[in-house]
């Protein structure tokens, strides 16, 4: 039992690993969004984002990239009412529910799975009561392209929005 427990432990490690390192594209995404609106020169880039975006809270910066295709919209002659939704909206949804899960990824207690063998790694979740995520093989690799999907959609939004 030492062993398989062992192998699940390092296989819970890589996809910890794995879905964190993914997701950190969609945050290095949205920062090169936001860099790229406000500065247009490289150096002033890398600048604004090794002495602001670096101090940001990863919601501070969704938040900003939302204001930032809000106002594009507006401009472009979007007018928002209660039976409509922003083109983008979907998108940033998207970027809020992916980041949950890489809440659970970071954070959140590995546990061993029931039965054995039907899941890759389990998250335990103490908050008021206990609640475990559980995540199989092909739910781990569908997740992993959702987070590659998201982060080419904000790349292809700043080449498009701000002509880069």
């Amino acid at each position: 039992m030492e062993d398989a427990d062992n192998v699940y432990k390092e296989k819970a490690s890589y996809y910890r690993g794995k879905m964190i390192e993914e997701f950190c594209k969609v945050e290095l995404a949205l920062e090169r969004y936001l860099a790229a609106y406000f500065l247009k020169i490289p150096e002033e880039r890398r600048e604004f984002k090794n002495y602001i975006l670096d101090r940001l809270t990863f919601e501070a910066k969704r938040t900003a990239f939302k204001g930032l295709l809000d106002k594009q919209a507006t401009e472009d002659g979007f007018i928002k009412t209660k039976n409509n939704k922003w083109a983008h909206g979907s998108l940033v949804d998207q970027i809020k529910k992916l980041n949950d899960q890489r809440v659970y990824f970071a954070h959140y207690y590995l546990a061993y799975p029931r039965p054995p063998g039907k899941y890759v790694i389990c998250l335990t979740e103490y908050r008021d009561t206990l609640k475990s995520h559980d995540y199989s093989a092909d739910r781990m690799e569908l997740l992993i392209l959702e987070i590659k999907q998201v982060a080419k959609e904000i790349e292809e939004l700043k080449n498009i929005n701000l002509s880069i």
